[in-house]
């Protein structure tokens, strides 16, 4: 009688080490995304500081549009599929739908102007 011999299979990973690395880093970055899209550590950053005049970017928020009038500002966008969902539901509770239903505001990182620096009242450029 023939000896009954098992065969192991032995599964090739479906991941590489290099995939796992990129996979550990893109989780990394995802846990730090803030709701704007930016990581926090940027969104806090002493370099983004509105009021400090040294500080290396800004974020501005809404996309730039012209006015009828010729205006240059930043409006926000309008996600038309988001809002048709959030209507309906609106209706579907019974509510008027909200006005904001759809509204988006993308939020963008820009470099901030450099500015001369100013001498302080009473003193020489020397002295600062």
């Amino acid at each position: 009688m023939g000896r009954l011999v098992s065969a192991t299979t032995t599964r090739e990973p479906e991941f590489g080490p290099t995939d796992l690395d990129w996979l550990t880093a893109l989780a990394e970055l995802e846990a730090e995304e803030g709701p704007h899209g930016f990581t926090m550590t940027d969104a806090t950053s002493p370099d983004a500081d509105p009021s400090d005049h040294d500080s290396v970017w800004k974020f501005v928020a809404g996309v730039p549009v012209v006015s009828p009038e010729g205006h240059r500002l930043r409006a926000p966008v309008v996600d038309f599929a988001e809002k048709a969902r959030l209507d309906f539901l609106d209706r579907l509770h019974k509510r008027d739908p909200d006005p904001t239903n759809g509204v988006i505001v993308p939020v963008f990182r820009v470099p901030r102007a450099k500015r001369k620096h100013r001498p302080q009242p009473g003193t020489t450029p020397q002295q600062q």
